[in-house]
């Protein structure tokens, strides 16, 4: 066990040295190699202390001085203008080393082989730079080398100092040419794709058809010379003082099945958002116009007008792929000035695909006009949800029992609680306050203070933390009870439980409570009969500040 341990803390204490080592490393050839890229730049063909054989003047001119002037002198008369690639190589070891280092140990032949490689590059890069020049800029040792491969491969040397030059700096940096010529590739690509995009938006511009409504001009005030006091009339005189009236009970159980009439709501206003039918015509054939300078033969066969977006369905060419048109999902939105497209690949049972585009204004969705539909109307289930409209315009129905644990999520002004409300007021609209209780928690307080007092609720609206803490207790205690129950009675659920309470009461058979004990219980009381259970719907509005109380 000792050894282990301190082969543990051995092992911790050597990362963060190692790694120190590689910073001090790293640190070190970059302030190295940035001072020799300095001194290189910085001299003077009059400073040539080594190769002239010619005492310093003072001042010296190079900016890194005496050891400087003698460092740039020595590096470019034997390596000519190849010697920038030393301080450059040193700064960018020293990188990899400290990356290296925090990625693990490197491979010490890669990094022999790298070094072989940079040499390599060193050389023949003085030997290039020698050839055709007179004075040349290869230095001693470029001079030498392409004396030497000159003679041997003649005009060919120059291909021959450019192919190891390639394969040397692929070595040495780990960078491959043809990833560089791939992604020159694809700016130039990119670059012509938007030219393209440019004339193919000109072209769409001059197709589309812009009606200009004209301003209508303003209507002159008139002129009142004179105010008249209106005169009494026998009906003024007779008029009594209005005694205001209470407001009707929303829950009255004189209806036949004691819902509220939903006569309450406000009546569907008529919408005027969406796209008029000549838009759609021209928005239909600019589609086409575009896809065709595209190379894609389409044609729009019908449009769906939708509540928030339109969809065009787009009918192919034989040989057109459906990924093709995918991939200009982006270019459509350019070429039709809206914000984004989006493109269904597969519409069951229609040989099409879908081409969505966003409303100019999107359509407001009352509530009442959900509610009315056969498809809400004709439900069984007591927790039947109105989310809205689908993408045809069609009402979207949910069962909440199918969905116990529903979680609405989204930014500020996104319509959270206006979904919540849409949720309460369709279960308010359905079940009955026997059929569903309710329990409402509201941290701040004035999300769901409208519903205080409601016959559903099992307790007033709950803005005090503790006592949030101590429903949700409660409602784990009667979920626990309720499984009990059932697994008593030997049934699924809550259904199955008061169809077979309603069947036994039907026989005169009450249900009574399997959890009596009469050995514990007082002298006189007997087993109670069973009631309904009611669906218990927990409301939690800002989960997350409740969950941070």
């Amino acid at each position: 066990m000792k050894n282990k341990n301190k082969t543990k803390s051995a092992t911790t204490n050597h990362k963060p040295r190692s790694r120190l080592i590689s910073e001090v490393i790293f640190i070190s050839l970059s302030s190295i190699g940035l001072a020799y890229l300095v001194a290189l730049a910085s001299y003077s063909p009059s400073e040539n202390p080594w190769s002239g054989d010619v005492e310093l003047a003072k001042p010296v001119y190079n900016l890194a001085g005496v050891f400087g002037a003698y460092l740039s002198d020595i590096s470019l008369s034997i390596f000519g203008y190849a010697s920038y690639l030393i301080p450059l190589a040193l700064m960018r070891w020293g990188y990899n080393i400290h990356k290296q280092e925090s990625l693990g140990r490197p491979n010490k032949f890669i990094l022999g082989l790298r070094f072989i490689a940079f040499i390599v590059l060193l050389l023949f890069t003085t030997a290039f730079l020698a050839q055709n020049t007179e004075d040349p800029a290869g230095g001693y040792i470029g001079f030498t080398m392409h004396q030497y491969f000159g003679v041997i491969f003649g005009s060919t040397s120059l291909i021959i100092y450019l192919g190891i030059i390639m394969v040397s700096f692929s070595i040495a940096s780990t960078k491959s040419w043809l990833d560089l010529i791939d992604s020159i590739g694809s700016y130039l690509s990119n670059y012509f794709s938007r030219l393209r995009e440019k004339r193919i938006n000109k072209r769409a511009m001059r197709a589309a058809k812009v009606s200009i409504t004209p301003k209508k001009p303003l209507q002159q005030p008139q002129t009142v010379s004179k105010l008249n006091k209106p005169k009494k009339t026998k009906t003024d005189k007779n008029n009594k003082k209005v005694i205001p009236t209470k407001p009707a009970n929303l829950f009255s159980t004189n209806t036949a099945t004691g819902l509220p009439q939903l006569d309450l709501l406000n009546d569907t206003i008529p919408s005027t958002s969406g796209y008029s039918k000549q838009s759609l015509e021209d928005m239909s054939r600019q589609v086409e116009i575009i896809l065709r300078d595209f190379g894609f033969d389409v044609s729009i066969n019908t449009v769906i007008p939708g509540p928030v977006v339109t969809q065009f369905e787009l009918s192919l060419a034989p040989g057109v792929k459906v990924s093709q048109i995918i991939n200009l999902h982006k270019d459509l939105a350019r070429a039709l000035l809206v914000e984004s497209v989006r493109i269904v690949d597969v519409i069951p049972g229609k040989p099409v695909i879908g081409l969505e585009i966003p409303n100019a204004s999107r359509e407001l969705i009352n509530l009442k006009e959900i509610l009315s539909t056969e498809d809400f109307i004709k439900s069984d289930s007591t927790l039947t949800m109105a989310l809205g409209k689908d993408i045809n315009g069609y009402p979207v129905i949910g069962n909440l029992a199918k969905m116990p644990h529903l979680l609405v999520a989204g930014a500020t002004g996104m319509g959270k609680s206006v979904g919540i409300n849409a949720v309460i007021l369709s279960i308010l609209f359905k079940a009955r306050s026997d059929q569903v209780r309710i329990i409402m928690i509201d941290p701040k307080i004035v999300e769901l203070a409208c519903y205080e007092g409601i016959p559903h609720l099992l307790t007033p609206v709950i803005t005090d933390m503790n006592e949030a803490a101590s429903a949700l207790w409660w409602c784990v205690n009667e979920m626990e009870r309720r499984y009990s129950l059932l697994a008593k009675f030997s049934v699924r659920n809550i259904d199955g439980f008061n169809a077979k309470l309603g069947k036994a009461k039907a026989k005169n058979k009450p249900l009574l409570d399997p959890s009596f004990n009469p050995k514990t219980a007082a002298e006189g009381e007997t087993a109670t009969e069973l009631e309904a259970l009611p669906q218990i719907m927990l409301v939690i509005d800002e989960y997350a500040d409740m969950l941070g109380a």
